[in-house]
């Protein structure tokens, strides 16, 4: 499943992860790192039951509603901390607490307008990697 954030161009982790394991300054997501991410955000939790298959689109939902929440932040992480691997972390902790206050268990879809409301919040945050992120 973590292979497929990778793999995919279409998918936010594309050009962020790596394969073999070994980081550099643009390939800075391993797939110990989503694997991590996807328990993080679906543990202890009615998401830690769902399929692999479905555990996978809303590992993307989140993520990429991030992303288009805050493009400068996502795709500069050597400005922004926002992609490397322990702010990813938080993010999931954070998704996990989210997605799970808003996931609609009757359509089995999370509540897109409520996460993405709640998701703007993150703008107070300073993911500069001069600053407290450091």
């Amino acid at each position: 499943m973590e292979t497929n954030l990778i793999l995919k161009p279409e998918i936010q982790f594309f050009n962020k992860g790596t394969l073999t394991g070994k980081r550099s300054k643009e390939k800075n997501i391993t797939l110990q790192n989503l694997y991590n991410m996807v328990k993080f955000l679906t543990k202890k939790s009615v998401l830690e039951k769902l399929s692999k298959e479905k555990k996978l689109k809303l590992c993307l939902f989140y993520f990429n509603t991030i992303k288009e929440l805050f493009p400068d932040e996502w795709d500069d992480n050597k400005l922004y901390r926002m992609t490397h691997f322990t702010c990813l972390n938080a993010l999931a902790i954070v998704g996990n607490k989210v997605i799970n206050e808003n996931y609609l268990v009757k359509s089995q879809q999370p509540d897109s307008v409520k996460i993405a409301q709640i998701l703007m919040k993150l703008d107070e945050i300073d993911w500069i990697a001069t600053g407290d992120l450091k």
